[in-house]
């Protein structure tokens, strides 16, 4: 059985995930053995997320930390996506003992993640990992494109361009993004009934 003060910690490391715009659009709560993940509505930014695939996908962000976090912890989590007879929508994670040994790079790495819209430093990334990105890609209909010079670098980057001064020009969309987000929220302010 999972203590309170672990299920706690797990939900702390979930919310380190990245979210669209960093809105951090999650709620949760604790149960026996069971966390719930709320989607956070009144996270939502419906000019630039229409139909909140962006908070959605924060969510799975959110689900992916904690099930890593528990399995670290000892815990196998298994996920209920927005399952009937829940009173809210939630991803619903049973937790039960895990005797197999835990990914501990994945674990590591959830204090370490960051965003950054910064180049990182100057180098090149190496032709074999640009391979290997484009070898991941197996899902039918979906293309994976690389680009690594410096003309068609341009190109793309004048069509970022054109579609910034566009949304730039729409007073709703500058009204959204100029709504404060704070750095992290505080897991009593994620936590419904105190956790």
């Amino acid at each position: 059985m999972i203590s309170q003060p672990e299920a706690r910690e797990l939900i702390r490391l979930a919310t380190l995930a990245p979210s669209g715009h960093n809105t951090q659009p999650w709620k949760f709560s604790i149960d026996t053995n069971t966390i719930r993940i709320y989607p956070d509505y009144s996270r939502r930014l419906p000019i630039v997320d229409l139909d909140d695939h962006a908070l959605f996908i924060s969510l799975g962000c959110a689900l992916e930390n904690l099930l890593i976090a528990a399995q670290h912890s000892g815990f196998n989590g298994d996920v209920e996506y927005f399952p009937d007879g829940e009173a809210q929508d939630c991803l619903l994670v049973h937790l039960h003992p895990n005797f197999h040994p835990p990914d501990t790079a994945l674990f590591h790495a959830i204090p370490q993640r960051q965003s950054t819209r910064c180049a990182y430093d100057s180098r090149e990334i190496p032709v074999t990992d640009l391979e290997e990105l484009e070898r991941a890609n197996t899902q039918d209909g979906i293309q994976l494109r690389v680009f690594t010079e410096a003309d068609d670098i341009e190109q793309i980057t004048d069509f970022v361009k054109q579609g910034n001064r566009h949304q730039f020009n729409d007073p709703a969309f500058v009204n959204e993004q100029a709504m404060p987000t704070s750095p992290r929220r505080p897991l009593e302010e994620v936590l419904i009934d105190g956790g």
